[in-house]
């Protein structure tokens, strides 16, 4: 529940499909603390631009890793 989540920290780490990523951008990277690191697992390649686009305002997404389809992301708030 967003309203339960309080306070930022060095790694955050999201494994969800793609949608519900896009709608949690602001509150995932209002609880990265500075410094520190986004995780984003359960993203299919085809979605890789869609979410670079939703979490710009934040932080950089990248690919960092792929398996049969499915892509990591990752990014680092400044």
């Amino acid at each position: 529940l967003p309203e339960l989540a309080h306070g930022s920290y060095p790694l955050v780490l999201a494994n969800i499909l793609a949608t519900p990523l896009k709608l949690l951008a602001p509150l995932l990277c209002g609880h990265v603390a500075p410094g520190g690191a986004l995780v984003l697992a359960g993203i299919l390649e085809r979605q890789a631009d869609e979410l670079i686009a939703a979490y710009a305002p934040w932080l950089s997404l990248a690919v960092s890793d792929r398996e049969e389809g499915w892509i990591l992301m990752t990014g680092q708030r400044p």
